[in-house]
């Protein structure tokens, strides 16, 4: 498993429930923990691989996301945090614009 500070192994939760987890509750990929979770037929269902080297080309190069589309993003995912409160240090990496959520 990989060594991780004491702080983010408090914080561990399932990416679903968002219930607390423990390090070795998440399998493994290229010693990183995989907290992903494969919707049945999608590409990580069955080849993540695919899906995830299409969603990166279509953000690579210049970032020509505007305010408003980011705004956009938050306003979507509002209810989400807003059921699921969430208190502390956080991370919660992922979005549909391929950035970390800083909200």
């Amino acid at each position: 498993m990989p060594n991780l500070e004491p702080w983010l192994t408090a914080i561990h939760a399932d990416p679903v429930t968002k219930l607390p987890a423990k390090v070795d509750d998440f399998t493994q990929v290229n010693g990183v923990i995989d907290a992903r979770v494969f919707l049945k037929n999608t590409y990580g269902y069955s080849d993540w691989a695919v899906g995830q080297n299409f969603y990166e080309s279509e953000f690579s190069g210049k970032d020509s996301t505007t305010l408003a589309q980011y705004q956009a993003e938050i306003d979507g995912d509002r209810p989400i945090y807003q059921h699921f409160e969430m208190r502390g240090r956080v991370l919660d990496c992922g979005g549909g614009l391929a950035r970390c959520a800083s909200f």
